[in-house]
């Protein structure tokens, strides 16, 4: 096997980062120079300075760990006690900075897509949504903070090749309700008011399957929906099997969306949301999914 496999349109994803989505333990990443840049040779060390986000530091990992990945490289982000992180690797696995970035707010369990050349991060805080476009040396080449709501959790985000999908959920009185906007890619800008898809707890979490995006919200059980590229929904809701209810990966592969659960079982989704293959992977205590055009791959960590 080779040290990296391909997800959608030639991403290349480095086993190193599946064992990353795969996990959940303490790490911490080599301190470095102030910029963030290339490896040189050892910086002085000097005194201690305080920073705002976008910055780049040493970190540890938290919790909600993903991933994206493009032809060549993948940006991981994960949450630390005081930033989500932001650390772009080869295909290798080995990180292309000296430090991790550290971002503004709080990083969800999907928090990064490919758009084709740069990645778009996705964080919340408070009432704020805030998108950076990290170029693919691992700097911060845009940024945008739009206010959606009142109390902003479970942030995700995905790509379709034209636009940008965010799904989120917000506080409506003493439930909570999972919307919808569509962003620019390139300006970061939204094209749309907020879309509310339903009343529900529980996360969201959204595949882009060629031009449209599934977006998977709720809990006990996990709704679906198709949306267009309008941002209009297609189908849906069509309620998913109670495995997906407690977590899961999806990734498009040949035109259809698969989904792993957390305890290791496979789903195939027709065209109309229904499941029309199933099978068992394998336990496991949380996995990773790719797809390599061919194949897919499936990385579960455990005790």
């Amino acid at each position: 096997m080779s040290a990296a496999t391909t997800t959608r349109a030639g991403a290349i994803v480095p086993r190193a980062l599946l064992a990353l989505l795969a996990s959940a333990s303490i790490a911490r990443a080599a301190d470095g120079g102030v910029d963030g840049g290339a490896p040189l040779s050892p910086p002085a060390v000097g005194a201690a300075a305080p920073v705002s986000p976008p910055v780049y530091g040493s970190a540890d990992v938290s919790v909600f760990v993903s991933g994206a990945c493009g032809s060549d490289r993948c940006l991981a982000i994960w949450n630390g006690y005081n930033y989500p992180y932001a650390m772009m690797i080869d295909s290798d696995g080995s990180p292309l900075r000296r430090a991790a970035l550290a971002l503004d707010g709080l990083a969800w369990q999907q928090a990064v897509a490919f758009v084709g050349g740069d990645f778009v991060v996705a964080t919340s805080s408070g009432s704020d949504i805030t998108l950076v476009r990290v170029a693919p040396d691992g700097s911060a080449a845009a940024t945008n903070t739009v206010t959606l709501g009142t109390a902003i959790t479970g942030v995700a985000v995905a790509w379709n090749g034209t636009h940008l999908l965010v799904a989120y959920q917000d506080p409506v009185g003493s439930d909570n309700a999972t919307y919808t906007v569509r962003f620019d890619a390139n300006t970061l800008s939204s094209l749309e008011a907020p879309r509310q898809l339903a009343m529900h707890s529980g996360a969201c979490y959204v595949v882009a399957n060629g031009s449209e995006f599934v977006v998977f919200a709720g809990q006990s059980p996990l709704q679906a929906w198709a949306m267009a590229d309008s941002g209009q929904p297609r189908a849906g809701p069509v309620s998913m099997p109670t495995e997906l209810s407690v977590s899961l990966q999806g990734v498009s592969a040949n035109g259809t969306v698969v989904l792993l659960s957390g305890q290791g079982n496979l789903f195939r989704l027709a065209s109309d949301l229904s499941v029309s293959a199933s099978n068992y992977a394998g336990s496991g205590s949380s996995g990773g999914l790719g797809w390599n055009g061919t194949s897919l791959l499936v990385a579960q960590g455990g005790s």
